[in-house]
C-alpha cells in the first residue's frame, strides 16, 4: 500500500509542511549527529498533533472535489488504524454524500428547463455523487471483510 498513488509531494514542500506543523505544535523535532552524514532532523508527533490528526481522520470531507485526494488520504490512514476507524469514516462520508445528493436533486428539480446547461451540470454532479456513494459501499464491504479490529 502506498499513499504515493494519491499524493505526490516534492521534497521541498514536505520540509515546508514539517516546519508549519512544528510551528503549530503538532510535531516536535530533534537533531541527530551522524558519523559520515550531515546532521539530520527527526520528527515526532506531539499530543496536540495526535488529537488534531484523530479529529481530521474521523471527519468526512466537505466538498465533492475533496473526495479524490483528501478522502482517499483519510481512507489510507483509517485502514491502517483498523476496521472500526475505517467503518466510521466511510459511514460519515456516506452521510455527507447523501446530503450533497439531496441538495443537487432539489436544485435540479427547481431548474426551469430540462436540458439547459445548469440542469445538465446538476445531472453531472448527481451522477458523480451517486458514483461516490456506490464506491463507498464497495469500500465498506471490503473493509468489513479484510480489516481487523
Amino acid at each position: 500500500q502506498s499513499i504515493g498513488r494519491v499524493w505526490r509531494v516534492k521534497q521541498a514542500r514536505v520540509y515546508a509542511l514539517l516546519d508549519q506543523l512544528e510551528q503549530k505544535g503538532f510535531i516536535t523535532s530533534t537533531t541527530q549527529q551522524q558519523e559520515s552524514y550531515p546532521t539530520r532532523r527527526v520528527y515526532q508527533i506531539s499530543a496536540p498533533g495526535k488529537r488534531a490528526f484523530a479529529k481530521w481522520l474521523s471527519n468526512p470531507v466537505q466538498s465533492p472535489r475533496d473526495m479524490r485526494q483528501e478522502f482517499l488520504t483519510k481512507l489510507f490512514f483509517a485502514r491502517l488504524a483498523g476496521r472500526d476507524k475505517t467503518a466510521h469514516l466511510i459511514s460519515a462520508q456516506r452521510d455527507t454524500c447523501q446530503k450533497w445528493l439531496a441538495d443537487y436533486q432539489a436544485y435540479s428539480n427547481k431548474e426551469d428547463a430540462a436540458g439547459s446547461y445548469n440542469w445538465l451540470l446538476l445531472q453531472y454532479r448527481i451522477a458523480q455523487v451517486q458514483a461516490a456513494l456506490d464506491w463507498l459501499d464497495l469500500c465498506q464491504e471490503e473493509a468489513l471483510q479484510t480489516l481487523s479490529k
